[in-house]
C-alpha cells in the first residue's frame, strides 16, 4: 500500500470519528470520503484474458488482455505481461511470455491489447495468466488485483480432438436406424497420421464410456485446426425406453493427444418405443378478460413419438406455472 493512499483511508476514518452526531448522514460522508480515497491513485485490474487451446513448442501465439483503470484517478499508463503457470496463482516467478504497454488510461477507461507471445520449449499444460504493473512501478490504491488466470494452454506437437454438438431425433423404433449429428475438432498443433475414429453409444444411464453399448460409429481424418459436421448412422438395438446418447473420439486411445480428456460429448436422450408421444410446443392467449367472457387460445400440439395417434386437448387456468389437472379446466 503506496504511502498516499494510506493517508487517505486515515482520513476517512477520523471524520467517521468527528462526525458522530454532526447531523450529516454517515453513508453520504463514507461515499464522499470514499470517492476522496479512490480519487488519490488509480487501481488497475485485468478483466478478461484469452489465448488459443494450443501452441507449438516455441510457436508464436496471440493473447487478448482487457486492462482497465477501474477508478476516477488521473491518467496512467502501465505494461502488462503475460506467464505461463503450472497453477491457477499468478506471479513474477512463473515463466514470462511477453510484454505490452497498456497506453495512456484515463479513470474507468478499458483497453484491449492483442499480444503477440511466443511459447517455450517445454511441453505440458500450462495456465494463461496476465499481470499488470508486475514490478510495482505505479501506486494503486489496490495492490492485490492485478493478475488474472485465463485458459490452459496444451504446448506440444500432437492433435487433441473434442466436439462441439451432438444431436438425434426425439424417437426411434426398437431395432430402428437413426443419424445423429455431430461436430468434431481437432483442437490440437497438428494432424494424426491416420483417420480418427467416432463413436456413438447409447447407454441405459448419462455415464459416458466405452463399456456403454456402440450404436454406431464412422472414421474421417482431420487437420490441426479443422472441424467437421458430419450425421453418424445409428441403430436402437435396446429394449424400450430412453437411452442417453453420447460420442467418443479415438475410443480406443489409439491416437496420442495433447489433452485426453475432452474426448466426449453428451447428447439429449433418444427414446425408443411403437407409440405416439405428445407434446405442447406453444400456447397463447388473450392477456386479459372480463369474467365469464370467452377467450380463443391458439396451441401447437405435436406427435413426436414414433406411430401415429390421437388425443385430446384442455386448457386450464392456474395460479402458478405448473400446469396440472387439478387447476380449472377452461376449455376442451
Amino acid at each position: 500500500m503506496s504511502m498516499k493512499s494510506s493517508r487517505a483511508r486515515s482520513l476517512v476514518l477520523v471524520a467517521f470519528g468527528l462526525c458522530a452526531g454532526c447531523g450529516i448522514e454517515l453513508d453520504e460522508l463514507r461515499t464522499a470520503s470514499m470517492r476522496a480515497a479512490l480519487g488519490a491513485t488509480p487501481d488497475l485490474q485485468v478483466t478478461a484474458l484469452t489465448g488459443p487451446t494450443s501452441a507449438l513448442p516455441s510457436g508464436s501465439f496471440h493473447a487478448t488482455a482487457t486492462v482497465c483503470n477501474q477508478v476516477a484517478a488521473s491518467t496512467i499508463s502501465a505494461t502488462v505481461s503475460l506467464y505461463f503457470s503450472t497453477d491457477t496463482t499468478i506471479t513474477t516467478a512463473d515463466t514470462l511470455l511477453g510484454s505490452a504497454p497498456t497506453g495512456v488510461l484515463a479513470g474507468f477507461q478499458c483497453v484491449v491489447l492483442d499480444i503477440p507471445v511466443t511459447a517455450g520449449s517445454a511441453t505440458g499444460a500450462w495456465y494463461l495468466g496476465a499481470y499488470v504493473d508486475p514490478s510495482n512501478a505505479v501506486a494503486e490504491t489496490i495492490e492485490t488485483n492485478n493478475t488474472r488466470v485465463g485458459p490452459r494452454i496444451f504446448v506440444g506437437s500432437k492433435p487433441d480432438y473434442t466436439f462441439t454438438a451432438l444431436t438425434l431425433p426425439s424417437a426411434v423404433q426398437p431395432s430402428g436406424s437413426f443419424k445423429a449429428s455431430t461436430t468434431v475438432c481437432n483442437v490440437g498443433t497438428t494432424a494424426a497420421a491416420g483417420n480418427v475414429t467416432v463413436n456413438l453409444y447409447l447407454s441405459a444411464d448419462a455415464g459416458v464410456s466405452t463399456s456403454n453399448p456402440v450404436a454406431g460409429s464412422t472414421s474421417l481424418p482431420l487437420a490441426a485446426g479443422q472441424c467437421t459436421s458430419m450425421d453418424v448412422s445409428g441403430t436402437a438395438s435396446g429394449s424400450a425406453g430412453a437411452w442417453y446418447s453420447s460420442t467418443i473420439a479415438d475410443p480406443g486411445s489409439a491416437i496420442s493427444e495433447l489433452n485426453e480428456s475432452n474426448n466426449s460429448q453428451s447428447g439429449a436422450q433418444l427414446r425408443v418405443g411403437s407409440s405416439p408421444d405428445f407434446t405442447i410446443t406453444a400456447a397463447t392467449s388473450p392477456s386479459g378478460a372480463s369474467s365469464g367472457s370467452s377467450v380463443t387460445t391458439n396451441i401447437t400440439a405435436c406427435n413426436i413419438g414414433t406411430t401415429s395417434g390421437s388425443a385430446s386437448v384442455s386448457v386450464y387456468l392456474s395460479t402458478d406455472t405448473t400446469i396440472t389437472t387439478v387447476d380449472i379446466m377452461a376449455g376442451n
